[in-house]
C-alpha cells in the first residue's frame, strides 16, 4: 500500500501478499495529495502469482461486485445449499459471482467452495423458477414423509393389535385351550384307572371344571382297591400285609372293622403257635410266645401253667420280694427277692444298709426247693419251702449242720429303711 512513485498525473502502488475479496473485505490503500481529486483510472501493471507466473500488459476490465441483497423467502431457500448465501448470483461469461459475493471464473466458489452450477440456480432470472420447484420438492417429501410416518403408525398399531392378539390367544391358551386339553387328558386317565397320574393333572389344573371332585373319586377308586387287595391278603391269610394296608385306609368302609380282625387273626396265629411250642416242650419259646399275648384268651393262664409246670407250685408262689427282722451275720434285717424270667429262677439278699453279694445268684430245681449255683461264706446248699405264708430257707454248711430263716412277703419294693429293693 505504499507509493512507490508518484508525479502530477501517475501513483504506482505495490501490494504485496494480497487476497482481494468482494464488498470491500480486502484493501489496497493508498494516500491521494490532493483532497480535490474525483476521478481516477486504475491499471493493472504487473501481477506476480505465488507460483512464480508473472503477468504483464493486462489489459484491465472492471467488475461492479457490488451484488443484490436476498431477499425473503428466497435467502432461507438458498441458505439451503450455502449457509453462507447473501446475494443474488451472477452468472456471466467470463466470471460469475458467488451467493457469498466472491467473484470467481472456476467451477467452483474459491470461498465458500458451492458449484457454479449450484449457484446459477439463484440467479434473478432462475431463482423464481427454482424456488417453486423447491417448493414442490418439499411439499413432495412432506407429504413422502408423512406417508412414511403414517405408515408407521399404521405398521406400530398393526405390531399393537397383533401383540395384543398373541396377548389373547396366550391367555386363552393358559385359561382354556391348555387346561381343557389337560383336563380331558386326566378324565381319559381316571377312565383307564390310572388314578396317580389322573390326580397329578387335576391338581395342576387349580380347580378347572370339576377337578376337585375328580381328585376325591380318584383316591376314593384308589382306596377301593386297596380295601380289595387287603381283603385278599386277609383271604390268604397274609395278615400282617392285609394289616397295612387296612391302616392306610382306615377312613374307607369298614377298614376299621377289618384292622380288627386282622389284629384278631395275628394273636391267633400267634397263639396257635404258642400251643404248638407248649405241645413239644420248647417252654422257653412258649413261655416268650405267651408273655407277648399278654391277656389274649388265656395266655397268662397258659404261661403260669408253664412256670408251675418247670418249678412246681411252691416255687411259683415263691415268686416275690420276702424279707426277714431277725438279721443275719450282724445286719439289722434282710431282704431277698425270688423270681422266674422263663426257664431261670434269680434269688438274691439285700440288707438295710448294703448289699452282700452283688451277684444275682441263678438256681435250679430240685424237688420243691431250689440249689444255689452260686454261694458265699460256708453255705453249700440253700432250700426254700413256702409254709402257709412264710418261706422257709434252710442253709446248709460244709460241716453238715444247718441253719433255718423265716421270710415275710414284703408290703411294698422298698421301705423307708432301704430294705427290700428288687
Amino acid at each position: 500500500g505504499d507509493n512507490i512513485s508518484k508525479n502530477t498525473d501517475t501513483i504506482k502502488i505495490l501490494g504485496q501478499d494480497l487476497t482481494i475479496p468482494p464488498c470491500g473485505r480486502g484493501k489496497v490503500c493508498s494516500i491521494l495529495e490532493n483532497n480535490n481529486i474525483r476521478k481516477v483510472e486504475i491499471a493493472v501493471e504487473k501481477i506476480c502469482l505465488t507460483n512464480g507466473t508473472i503477468l504483464e500488459n493486462i489489459t484491465t476490465k472492471w467488475i461492479d461486485t457490488n451484488q443484490n441483497p436476498l431477499v425473503p423467502p428466497y435467502i432461507e431457500y438458498a441458505k439451503t445449499k450455502n449457509n453462507q448465501a447473501k446475494f443474488f448470483a451472477t452468472i456471466e461469461d467470463e466470471f460469475w459471482q458467488c451467493t457469498c459475493g466472491f467473484v470467481n471464473i472456476g467451477t467452483k466458489c474459491s470461498l465458500c467452495g458451492i458449484e457454479k452450477n449450484t449457484a446459477s440456480a439463484f440467479t434473478k432470472n432462475n431463482i423464481e423458477d427454482t424456488y417453486n420447484e423447491y417448493i414442490k420438492e418439499n411439499e413432495k417429501q412432506k407429504i413422502l414423509k408423512n406417508s412414511k410416518i403414517k405408515k408407521k403408525k399404521i405398521i406400530a398399531s398393526i405390531i399393537v393389535i397383533l401383540i395384543s392378539i398373541g396377548l389373547i390367544l396366550v391367555s386363552m391358551l393358559n385359561d382354556f385351550i391348555i387346561p381343557y386339553s389337560k383336563y380331558n387328558k386326566a378324565i381319559d386317565l381316571m377312565k383307564c384307572e390310572k388314578y396317580e397320574d389322573a390326580i397329578i393333572l387335576f391338581k395342576e389344573l387349580n380347580g378347572y371344571k370339576e377337578s376337585e371332585q375328580n381328585i376325591s373319586a380318584c383316591q376314593s377308586s384308589l382306596k377301593d382297591i386297596a380295601y380289595t387287595n387287603a381283603v385278599k391278603m386277609l383271604q390268604s391269610e397274609e395278615y400282617e400285609k392285609a394289616l397295612l394296608e387296612f391302616e392306610q385306609i382306615k377312613d374307607h368302609k369298614d377298614a376299621l372293622v377289618m384292622i380288627n380282625k386282622c389284629n384278631e387273626a395275628i394273636m391267633e396265629k400267634a397263639y396257635a403257635r404258642a400251643l404248638q411250642h407248649k405241645d413239644a416242650k420248647n417252654y422257653q419259646e412258649a413261655l416268650i410266645a405267651f408273655k407277648d399275648l399278654a391277656s389274649y384268651k388265656d395266655s397268662k393262664q397258659q404261661y403260669d401253667d408253664i412256670l408251675i409246670k418247670l418249678y412246681g407250685e411252691t416255687i411259683y408262689k415263691m415268686q416275690g420280694i420276702w424279707h426277714t427282722s431277725n438279721g443275719y451275720a450282724g445286719y439289722d434285717s434282710l431282704c431277698g427277692f425270688i423270681k422266674i424270667e422263663g426257664t431261670t429262677v434269680y434269688w438274691k439278699y439285700h440288707t438295710n444298709t448294703s448289699y452282700l453279694d452283688d451277684n444275682i445268684y441263678k438256681c435250679h430245681l430240685e424237688t420243691d426247693s431250689l440249689v444255689a449255683s452260686g454261694v458265699f461264706g460256708q453255705v453249700t446248699k440253700k432250700t426254700w419251702e413256702l409254709v402257709n405264708e412264710t418261706i422257709v430257707c434252710t442253709n446248709y454248711f460244709n460241716d453238715g449242720t444247718k441253719s433255718e430263716t423265716i421270710y415275710y412277703p414284703a408290703v411294698d419294693d422298698v421301705d423307708n429303711t432301704g430294705n427290700c429293693s428288687k
